[in-house]
């Protein structure tokens, strides 16, 4: 099992070194990006030693209620303590919402318009 956890490690780490950009999305439990997205990022960037600055960031968030901003956060502070640039949306890059659909309920949201267009197929 360790091996096939290495060489797994090891195919994400060859792609996030020839890649320029890394999207990082997640549901929220507990204030907190899911727990194995955690523990692949902190291997990911302690292992690696290839220049990851100018590489771009972004991170999306989903949750039904609260503890959005805290996961955000935590997703977006490996990008920022590898020097990477951190894309940014109009508004925060969270979504909330539990039911299919849901999310494009909010009217405050900028990025549901961007979900709904590819819904409906109107991108």
């Amino acid at each position: 099992m360790r091996l096939q956890r290495r060489r797994a490690q090891s195919g994400i780490s060859n792609m996030f070194e020839a890649t320029d950009a890394l999207v990082l999305a997640s549901p929220v439990y507990y204030a907190s990006a899911i727990a194995t997205l955690v523990a692949c990022l902190d291997r990911l960037f302690y292992s690696t030693h290839f220049d990851k600055t100018m590489k771009v960031g972004a991170s999306v968030v989903v949750a039904r209620r609260g503890g959005t901003t805290a996961a955000f956060d935590e997703l977006n502070k490996y990008f920022t303590i590898s020097g990477m640039p951190v894309a940014s949306s109009q508004y925060w890059n969270i979504v909330h919402g539990l039911e299919k659909g849901e999310a494009n309920e909010d009217l405050e949201q900028t990025i549901c318009p961007i979900f709904s267009s590819h819904q409906n197929g109107t991108s």
